[in-house]
């Protein structure tokens, strides 16, 4: 997304210049973007072993939850595209219930782990890398939607690959959740690191979106889905909480520690406010 045509991918209004260097704010419906640099297979500065064991548990949790609360909305064989697989604890999850899950994976370090799930994993980027007669029941991006550039024009692209009244799940970090807010307020006192975690700076895939609770819906509502259900997602758990911090090759070991110890510390509050990362659940419409 380039800094001289950056519109608000939601209402398109004016981004003007956020906390955190190279990230923007729409001064109308608070949809937050970033211009940090993409580099998947070009940048490696995440401990992939570190990153195994710290984040698999919470994923795993809130897998169970997703397809818990989609087992209605889903046939008992249903086809469902994974983008941005990664590992393919998603696929794991989804193919133990039954469902014919497949991936798509643009980092080419990480595929051959996905494969052995017994999965058809496609290399590349959605949607160049899938066939173009490819239609699924439902399309997920687990914490990989706010990955993804121009995201104006993707639920559109979805809804090419779905078949009638197809589902999109998306599930993401939300910026209207206290572990967000809590990290502008320090980055605004001149402790960046927090925020800079948050958005994934310097990694090969950093944060280029981030949406809150109330301007997710009208982005993919305004292209032929309809909202099912929401919900949240845990957030933190204390499980894994200093390998996640640690697999990020670019903190150290102080700013690591006061990372961790300011999360154990928002832990408690969460419950206060709206999630820090929420489920949304969208149906193609009929009409479409």
């Amino acid at each position: 997304m380039k800094v001289d045509q950056m519109k608000c991918a939601v209402c398109d209004g004016e981004m003007r210049p956020d906390v955190l260097a190279n990230t923007y704010q729409c001064a109308a419906c608070r949809f937050r973007a970033s211009s940090f640099p993409v580099q998947i297979n070009q940048l490696q500065t995440v401990n992939e072993a570190v990153r195994l064991g710290g984040l698999k548990p919470l994923r795993q949790a809130n897998f169970k939850q997703i397809l818990d609360e989609c087992a209605p909305l889903l046939s008992a064989t249903a086809t469902i595209l994974d983008v941005g697989c990664g590992h393919g604890w998603f696929i794991e999850a989804a193919r133990q219930r039954g469902y014919q899950c497949d991936g798509v994976e643009p980092d080419s370090n990480i595929i051959p782990v996905a494969e052995k799930t017994g999965a058809t994993i496609y290399a590349g980027y959605f949607p160049s890398a899938l066939p173009s007669e490819a239609r699924f029941d439902a399309i997920i991006f687990n914490d990989v939607f706010e990955h993804i550039p121009d995201i104006a024009s993707l639920p559109e692209v979805i809804g090419g690959y779905l078949k009638p009244r197809g589902l999109l799940i998306i599930n993401l970090p939300m910026s209207d959740g206290l572990i967000y807010r809590a990290s502008t307020i320090a980055a605004r006192l001149g402790i960046q690191g927090p925020l800079a975690r948050m958005w994934q700076r310097g990694l090969p895939s950093p944060h280029v979106s981030y949406f809150s609770h109330d301007n997710l819906e009208p982005l993919i509502c305004s292209k032929g889905f309809d909202l099912i259900t929401k919900s949240d997602l845990v957030s933190l758990v204390t499980t894994g909480l200093w390998g996640r911090i640690r697999a990020d090759g670019n903190v150290g070991p102080l700013e690591a520690a006061a990372t961790y110890m300011s999360a154990i510390g928002l832990k408690t509050l969460t419950a206060l406010f709206p999630s820090d990362v929420a489920c949304f659940v969208f149906r193609l419409s009929e009409r479409h």
